[in-house]
This record gives C-alpha cells, structure tokens and sequence, in this order.
C-alpha cells in the first residue's frame, strides 16, 4: 500500500513538472510572430556572412540597442543547425563562427525581449508617467501611445463631474496629446483630460 501511494506521488510529481516546462517553453518560445526580422528592430543591430571557399567560414554578430531600458533577446536561425539564443543585458557585441552552416535571419524574440523597439520604450514611458498622474484615478479603458521620444498621446473614458464637484457615473471619452514631461501632470475635467488643475 505504501508503496502505491509513493509511487503515485512521484507520477503526480512527474506529471505536474513536465506541465510546468511545457508552460515555460509555452511563455517564452520565440516562434512565429513573435520573431521579428533585425532590420525591423530599433533595439537590435545584427548581421552575418555566408561563405563557402577554403579560406573562411561564416560569422553572425548582434548587440542590444537599448541596454539602458532592458535585455533584448536575438534569434539566430541556422539551416539544418540548432538556433541560437542571445541574452544581451550590455552593450557588449555578440559574435560566433558559424562554419559552413546557413545563417537564414537574425531575430528579436518579441516574447522574451523586454523590447524590440524604441516606440515601445516610449509607450512604457508614457504610461508610467499617466499611472502618477490625478487622471488616472477617474478614467479608464486608456490608449496609450508615443509618436515620438517626447510626445505622449492618451485616450480616455473619464467620469464627469456633478455641478457640486463630485464625479458621476457618466462617462465621455477624451484624448490629448502632450509632451511626455506634462504626462504626470494630467486633470480629469469634467471628462476633459488637461494639463494642470481644472
């Protein structure tokens, strides 16, 4: 009897642990869309060479663009070769000899990097920035998004205001665009997001 209960522990063990990898190499796989071409990445600067004569072999390289806002993670696809996976956390340049295997593209891993483009870092940034502000307390449903480095725009359902100054169930959606310092600095009023108190 006890040995079927051991037994059934460690089968339940095997069972939940295989589950769990599986879900790790579910969250973070790099396939599909979430590889996206180098030369569609802001935060990743890569290239490779190809060569056949008897004199060379091929070579790959990439470095992280953006090391001051996180880690970019690069894909390195080889034809009839295991890929290979660069964690770069610096600005430190990766490189490696490929010999005569393919290098078919070099990828930024949009699920495993914290980010692949600069649009994105703005876009954190901005979002960061509104989370402090006064407005956010009294809007919902937010569309955030940065043209440029310094430039934020932010739409919004916000609550209107009672005429005794209390906010209501009613709602009506507002949109600005200001500069990523005034971010913090937004005002529900009357569901009209403005810079500085109403």
């Amino acid at each position: 009897m006890a040995w079927k209960q051991a037994h059934a522990v460690s089968v339940m063990f095997a069972l939940t642990l295989s589950a769990a990898f599986a879900g790790q190499a579910y969250a973070g796989s790099c396939e599909g869309s979430d590889r996206i071409p180098h030369k569609e990445a802001d935060c990743l600067n890569a290239g490779w060479s190809n060569n056949y004569d008897d004199w060379s072999s091929g070579k790959v390289w990439a470095k992280n663009f953006c090391h001051e806002h996180g880690t970019v993670v690069a894909k390195v696809d080889i034809k009839d070769g295991k890929d290979l996976t660069w964690y770069m956390k610096s600005s430190k340049k990766y490189n490696k000899k490929t010999g005569w295997l393919d290098i078919r593209g070099v990828y930024c891993c949009a699920d495993l990097s914290d980010f692949c483009n600069e649009s994105e870092i703005y876009d954190a940034d901005c979002t960061e920035q509104y989370e402090s502000s006064a407005a956010s307390d009294t809007c919902s449903r937010e569309v955030i998004s940065a043209p440029t480095d310094d430039t934020c725009v932010v739409e919004a359902v916000c609550q209107r205001q009672h005429p005794w100054g209390a906010y209501s169930k009613a709602t009506s959606r507002s949109e600005i665009t200001t500069s990523f310092s005034n971010m913090s600095k937004l005002h529900n009023c009357d569901a009209e997001l403005q810079v500085g108190k109403c």
